[in-house]
């Protein structure tokens, strides 16, 4: 036996559903600009950030070199080796940082739309 204030229930849901969709909605548009606003720190900072994160690579990279060629007696060529290693993963580093940092400034990317 159905409740006669079924229909009525249903369209209060149906109402408060679609007051949440809004503010989703709303919510999602006013969102990238906030987030890269919070997120973004200053020019120099994030330079410093990505030279760091450059120096160390090589530093690791020229570490793992230098312990290997001591193991193994082998002596500038796995310090080479291991150097050029940390140079590409600091700037596969850099490259990656760089593409986050445009994709948070650039709230009206084309990829966005499809969100």
């Amino acid at each position: 036996m159905a409740d006669p204030s079924e229909p009525e229930a249903q369209k209060e849901f149906q109402r408060r559903l679609n007051e949440l969709g809004e503010k989703l909605d709303e919510a999602r548009r006013s969102d990238p600009q906030d987030r890269a606003a919070q997120q973004s720190g200053s020019g120099f900072g994030i330079a410093m950030r990505m030279g760091s994160e450059f120096v160390v690579a090589v530093l690791i990279g020229g570490a793992i070199g230098w312990y290997l060629d001591a193991w193994m007696g082998s002596t500038p060529f796995m310090l080479f080796i291991f150097i050029l290693f940390g140079f590409a993963a600091g700037t596969l580093n850099i490259i990656r940082a760089g593409k986050r940092l445009n994709m948070t400034k650039d709230p009206n990317r084309p990829d966005k739309a499809k969100e």
